[in-house]
């Protein structure tokens, strides 16, 4: 009943997906990952399934067995308004449900596609429980690199954060150098989530000498020249061009408003002298931790019923599940603005994703004819982290070559069973907390150069913290989602309190330690 009178409001919980593949054991968790179809049992007395039916209704199993096509066990039967229907045993096709729940896992096999939500979770680190809002999260995260030089070059589909919203992720992959025609990339899983990849390319694109190519922001790709760095760049603490001038990670950044969250900023930049041509504007960036919060936040509020919000959500399909970024899109992305001729500014574009790991470079063409000497970023204070900033010339268009990876590697050896799986697009490959997998791509033969940018597709489900499985405050949850912006101001004065901290939290609290 409680449910019902919000609508659509659904947020991610503890997810463990049971699919192929298998990982590191969790203190505190047990769970087997299996394509086998013999059974899941409970074996404690303490544990339990809740088993989300696509009507709205919910069985709680106190023992069960999931087949090859039906879960059967005894339980409770509860109405879409939570009342009792029936008591005692229940065999139901497994098609009949959007989301399972439960506290534990236990050991067993698990029927192909069964999604298992884990509630409770007792491996939260020290910092981490300082800030739960701080903790570590991501999507995949790409590594290249070795012998003590590993590096972070992308992160995969990072505003995916339900089975709804799986969508396509492309990366730039400025820092990886193949050997030997040949391309390896470690993807790790470091938070406690679950990750669903269903492919991760690399994407080869031909690139003559003194270019460089750049994803378009249309689907395509285009070759680059002319790279001019801004004359000036005036932002509130005065000139900042010197930061932006090379793409080196030494990053602009601001501190969020201590009123309003969404309160923009402005960056004026100038450019001496516009290369030649079409034109587009580069920009090298990532997010702060802002949208981190907001999302951990969210998840605190729903507490004991974020399961039963999500299997809401996954019941609405796109349209709901939306609705969870709502906050982060108030926020909005890094606007391109020109003169517009009369004394003021007009807005030609916007550029940048979701995601505080790794920086993404994004290419916007400018409107043929324009005066690019003078371009303002308006973007959202204390949100946004910007590398690189320059102007480009446009060349011609151009064809990427899709690798798929032609191994794939756990602990030095070869595993066959995930390459298959990323190989193949009707499936998904589950990666848990501890995860990690070393993909190798070979490129084409030739003597040719390669842009190279990483496709990854997939999406990833968060585990809830014991700190946020509290009271629900689903009114407050409901505000949240309809009015972001009024949201965003009653939130300011609790983000800017644990600021100034949230990096050292958050980097210190990966599951997985890394080189950054």
């Amino acid at each position: 009943m409680r449910n019902k009178s919000i609508p659509g409001l659904s947020l991610l919980l503890a997810v463990l997906l049971v699919a192929e593949g298998c990982a590191p054991r969790i203190p505190g968790l047990e769970r087997t990952s299996t394509t086998e179809a013999s059974a899941v049992r409970a074996d404690d007395e303490d544990t339990w399934l809740k088993a989300h039916y696509r009507d709205g209704r919910v069985a709680i199993f106190d023992s069960w067995q999931v087949r090859q096509r039906t879960v059967e066990g005894d339980g409770v039967l509860l109405g879409a308004d939570r009342d009792t229907l029936a008591v005692g045993p229940f065999v139901v096709p497994l098609d009949s449900f959007v989301l399972f729940e439960t506290d534990r896992l236990t050991p067993g096999r698990s029927a192909p596609g069964l999604t298992v939500m884990t509630v409770v979770i007792g491996v939260v680190g020290f910092l981490c429980a300082l800030n739960p809002k701080a903790c570590f999260g991501s999507c995949p995260t790409f590594y290249a690199g070795g012998d003590g030089d590993e590096h972070l070059v992308a992160e995969g589909f990072s505003s995916s954060v339900t089975p709804t919203l799986e969508a396509t992720d492309l990366d730039a992959l400025w820092r990886v150098r193949p050997v030997d025609g040949v391309v390896v990339l470690q993807m790790k899983n470091e938070a406690l989530e679950t990750h669903a990849i269903r492919h991760a390319d690399l994407l080869a694109v031909p690139r003559g000498p003194g270019e460089r190519v750049l994803a378009d922001g249309a689907g395509g790709f285009r070759a680059v020249g002319g790279l001019t760095a801004p004359a000036a760049g005036l932002a509130a603490e005065g000139d900042i061009a010197e930061l932006l001038r090379a793409p080196d990670a030494r990053e602009r950044t601001s501190l969020a408003d201590s009123f309003d969250l969404a309160t923009r900023e402005v960056i004026d930049l100038r450019f001496a002298a516009p290369p030649a041509g079409d034109l587009g504007l580069v920009v090298r960036s990532r997010q702060s931790l802002m949208s981190t919060y907001l999302f951990y936040h969210s998840l605190s509020l729903l507490g004991a019923e974020a399961g039963s919000c999500l299997a809401v959500l996954e019941r609405g399909g796109l349209g709901g599940a939306r609705s969870l970024l709502n906050p982060s899109v108030e926020l909005g992305l890094i606007e391109v603005q020109l003169p517009d001729g009369a004394g003021g500014w007009r807005t030609v574009g916007e550029v940048g994703e979701t995601g505080p790991l790794a920086l993404n470079v994004h290419l916007l063409p400018l409107p043929a004819g324009c005066d690019a000497s003078r371009v303002r970023l308006r973007l959202t204070r204390g949100h946004w982290r910007l590398d690189w900033v320059a102007l480009a010339t446009l060349g011609e268009a151009r064809a990427a070559v899709r690798l798929s990876p032609s191994a794939a590697l756990r602990d030095g050896f070869d595993d066959p069973e995930t390459l298959d799986i990323l190989r193949d697009p009707a499936r998904v490959l589950a990666a848990l907390p501890g995860d990690e997998v070393s993909l190798v791509y070979e490129l084409p033969p030739g003597d040719g150069d390669w842009e190279l940018f990483l496709e990854a597709r997939g999406w990833y489900l968060e585990w809830m913290r014991q700190e946020w499985l509290g009271a629900p405050d689903l009114a407050a949850a409901s505000r949240l989602l309809s009015d972001p912006a009024g949201s965003l101001r009653r939130l300011a004065p609790a983000y800017k309190s644990v600021e100034p901290g949230m990096e050292e939290i958050f980097w210190g609290s990966r599951y997985v330690r890394a080189t950054r």
